[in-house]
């Protein structure tokens, strides 16, 4: 038997627990709204949101012959029957918020269309915030001191993508909330031996996949977990026996009927919108998208695999080097939750397999790699171990720690200052800014040119990395009133490459911040101040609520270090 099974501390069954993870949703729901982004969503985002408001306003019945959907949302993306190639889970949460999109859309007075804002992004704030109290949860599960979980669940919460993602309305972020969900109620079950635990992590499955296809991949890995749980969590006196015995019977229903369902809503999806049950709409011609036909996984899987980790425009560690602090704890992890941590790498080796030969692998207009935007819970959820040590240590004043102590600071400082290199500039305008130097003329946006490989230049050469172009447009906005703001514009980090590369012509629209409050006070500060009010009360109870929940972290950790003392 695992070592994890006796890992769990008893003490850590303890309502304090579940406060102290209430203080953390709190604190960055409220965070989370305090950055929520200055425009409307476009795009993926926007297809979503129609769908949603098609099924909201006409179920899944064919649309009335006069029913002209697309004119609501984006053209783009849409069949006649109203319905796009994504999966439906995303734009099932979306259908409370599609009156807020288009009353922000159709809007010309500043302070309904920041209302309007507000409660749209609300739905990124639950995700993320959801994100960020069960990986706390898990980490206490898995035997983090209560101090380690709570450090590392603020590292997730601001020094990764989960950060500058909260201000979309993507799916992937939804599969972080919904695998974490999963993996904590697996850990439910195994602490508890409640079945119904395993129903939840079936629902959480299950709606990862109705979100996006792709998650099944997670299937069989979250399959064979739950065959070890029946197998060393069993009430049954011989284990050896317990997957095959009567006493499995009921566990593997709570656990296959929410999977059940999920398969046959999305296959009955399918047959919806393609007429096929197994028609997913992607590599099988049926799509509106026809690059997703003709170049589907054609990339290859090297380059794919150096293109996602080590880019400079797209390599996950550029984007999260918070995520380092996985490698040191790996071993440690490994050690003392053998089945878990086998569980976590195979969910991020199996999207990195899966999107290596992936023509789209970057998914592209966002910060860094979107489809990865859901995995950094599951690398910190490895650096437990290394980080618990090391407070160990600071406590204990062991004198040799102090260089690793300063290297992990610095790696949390610098993987902040990324994402809020990510907040602050909305992607589509670097990259709309980048395509005006003239390499990129001629194809980016050219219909007959089906795969934007002029892109390449922002993926692998440094001078164009999204980090630096967004730190130097924040820069051209803070100095946007001084006498060196054509200066800043005129040397743009790519200037270095090619003295002809400078930018002749400034595009305002470009150079606004992407969040609410900071781009109405730049650029409407005499209507700023009721705006300024409520950022600043969202900043107080992020403010409160954290420190709420220092103060509880801490107690926790006393106690427990107190009962163990004794």
């Amino acid at each position: 038997m695992s070592n994890s099974l006796s890992s769990i501390k008893p003490f850590t069954k303890n309502n304090k627990i579940i406060l102290l993870a209430s203080l953390i949703w709190l604190a960055f729901f409220s965070f989370y709204l305090l950055t929520v982004p200055s425009e409307l969503p476009e795009g993926d985002e926007a297809i979503i949101l129609g769908v949603a408001d098609r099924v909201s306003h006409y179920g899944f019945s064919w649309l009335p012959p006069n029913a002209n959907h697309n004119d609501r949302y984006s053209s783009y993306g849409f069949f006649a029957s109203g319905f796009s190639k994504y999966g439906l889970g995303q734009s099932l949460l979306a259908i409370p918020l599609i009156e807020s999109f288009l009353e922000a859309k159709e809007t010309e007075h500043w302070e309904v269309y920041t209302n309007a804002m507000l409660r749209l992004f609300s739905l990124s704030a639950v995700t993320g915030a959801s994100t960020n109290a069960l990986f706390f949860l898990i980490c206490i599960k898995l035997g983090r001191r209560t101090d380690t979980a709570f450090l590392l669940t603020f590292i997730l919460g601001l020094a990764t993508m989960i950060w500058p993602y909260s201000q979309t309305l993507f799916s992937d972020p939804t599969l972080a909330t919904c695998w974490l969900l999963a993996i904590f109620s697996f850990l439910s079950y195994r602490d508890t031996q409640k079945s119904f635990w395993l129903g939840i992590a079936g629902i959480g499955i299950g709606f990862a996949i109705l979100d996006k296809i792709v998650a099944a991949y997670t299937a069989p890995i979250f399959g064979a977990y739950f065959l070890y749980l029946l197998k060393y969590c069993s009430k049954t006196p011989e284990n050896k026996n317990a997957i095959f015995s009567k006493a499995s019977i009921i566990p593997s229903i709570w656990f296959g009927v929410p999977l059940a369902v999920a398969l046959y809503s999305i296959l009955y999806y399918n047959y919806i919108r393609y007429g096929s049950w197994l028609s997913l709409g992607y590599t099988d011609s049926r799509t509106y998208d026809l690059r997703d036909t003709y170049f589907g996984f054609n990339v290859p899987f090297l380059s794919g695999l150096y293109a996602q980790l080590f880019s400079s425009g797209k390599g996950f560690f550029f984007y999260n080097p918070a995520c380092l602090l996985a490698f040191p704890g790996l071993k440690k992890s490994f050690e003392n939750n053998k089945p878990e941590t086998l569980m976590l790498s195979s969910i991020i080796l199996g999207s990195l397999a899966i999107y290596s030969s992936w023509y789209g692998w970057h998914g592209d207009w966002c910060w860094g790699l979107r489809y990865w935007s859901c995995m950094p819970p599951f690398f910190l959820l490895l650096a437990g171990p290394f980080i618990d040590q090391l407070i160990i240590n600071i406590r204990r004043r062991i004198l040799d720690c102090w260089q690793s102590t300063v290297l992990v600071s610095s790696i949390i400082i610098l993987s902040i200052f990324v994402q809020i290199m990510g907040v602050l500039i909305k992607s589509n305008h670097y990259i709309l800014t980048a395509s005006q130097v003239e390499v990129f003329q001629g194809k980016f946006f050219n219909a007959k040119w089906p795969i934007r490989d002029d892109s390449l230049q922002l993926h692998f050469f440094p001078e164009f990395s999204p980090i630096a172009g967004h730190l130097w447009m924040s820069k051209m906005i803070f100095y946007r009133d001084s006498p060196e703001y054509s200066e800043i514009f005129s040397n743009p980090p790519w200037a270095s490459m090619n003295e002809l590369w400078r930018l002749k012509n400034i595009e305002p629209k470009n150079f606004r911040y992407n969040v609410w409050w900071m781009h109405t006070w730049v650029n409407n500060p005499e209507n700023a101040n009721t705006i300024l009010v409520k950022a600043g009360v969202l900043f107080i109870i992020f403010l409160l609520f954290s420190a709420l929940g220092i103060r509880q972290a801490f107690q926790i950790q006393k106690s427990q270090t107190q009962v163990l003392n004794n």
